[in-house]
């Protein structure tokens, strides 16, 4: 990947978590870091006093961030920048030519201290380049890569992916399907078909990144529901999102819901 890591932040301890995160990954990458922060100045006369004081308020916050930043790694080229506007927009707008879009949840569909609502779900389709979603993050060492096996050609670009930031870190990566239950018609032939394709994606991985151990699961459950409980302790967990789509899939838009861990979406398609 080219292009630095874009990282929306705010006063917010999902936003740390979000910078540290971005941190590590440009250290691994070799890439820089600029975090912008975003306000939004509907309702306000950008020539009042309290509209000037809110202006300083940010510029003392991405001080503040930039000084977190380079103590996490001071050897990360780092920039910060301020934009007005509706934050959801002004990032998807920002995030063309860089690697990655990086924001901060609370895992509970809302953004940046409940600020955005849940405008910040539509980021994974609206924005230029893949996005990656961070909850907060405290204690405990989560393990292993997890991503979806689905039948479709597509999904290889998101299965190799995974392969790749497996690699990266060192992890397993754990590829999912979902199953229906036995009371559903044809249980037998649908349970085969998803075996089989369940195979065809191992081998997949095998074949691009031999090095990483595979693992992978069948879990009689729709796919969001797989994908979240299978990824609870994950180190991340990486889905699809159609490049041509301008809204989030069923699954995505539900995983992103009820994520408890980082969750990257990337963009399949051409651009």
């Amino acid at each position: 990947m080219s292009g630095a890591i874009l990282v929306g932040i705010d006063s917010s301890t999902p936003s740390r978590s979000a910078i540290e995160w971005s941190v590590n990954r440009a250290a691994a990458t070799g890439v820089g870091v600029e975090l912008l922060h975003v306000i939004d100045p509907a309702g306000h006369d950008l020539e009042s006093p309290e509209w000037q004081t809110q202006r300083e308020h940010a510029e003392q916050l991405m001080a503040a961030e930039l000084a977190w930043a380079t103590s996490l790694d001071a050897s990360i080229p780092l920039t910060t920048s301020f934009a007005e506007g509706r934050p959801s927009t002004v990032l998807a707008e920002k995030s063309a030519g860089h690697s990655l879009l990086v924001v901060g949840t609370h895992k509970t569909g809302f953004i940046y201290g409940r600020s955005f609502g849940s405008a910040f779900l539509g980021l994974g389709s609206t924005a230029h380049c893949d996005v990656a979603f961070i909850p907060n993050l405290i204690g405990g060492h989560r393990h292993g890569i997890v991503t979806a096996a689905y039948g479709a050609p597509v999904d290889a670009t998101v299965i190799r992916l995974a392969g790749v930031e497996a690699m990266r870190a060192n992890e397993a990566l754990t590829l999912v399907g979902c199953g229906a239950p036995p009371r559903y018609p044809d249980h037998e032939r649908a349970a085969a078909a998803r075996a089989e394709t369940l195979r065809q994606c191992v081998r997949l991985v095998e074949d691009s990144q031999p090095k990483i151990r595979v693992r992978s699961r069948i879990v009689e459950a729709d796919m969001a529901e797989a994908l979240v409980t299978a990824s609870i302790n994950a180190a991340l967990l990486v889905i699809g999102q159609p490049r041509k789509d301008k809204a989030l899939s069923a699954v995505n838009h539900d995983v992103l819901v009820n994520m408890s861990g980082p969750v990257m979406v990337v963009l399949e398609g051409e651009s």
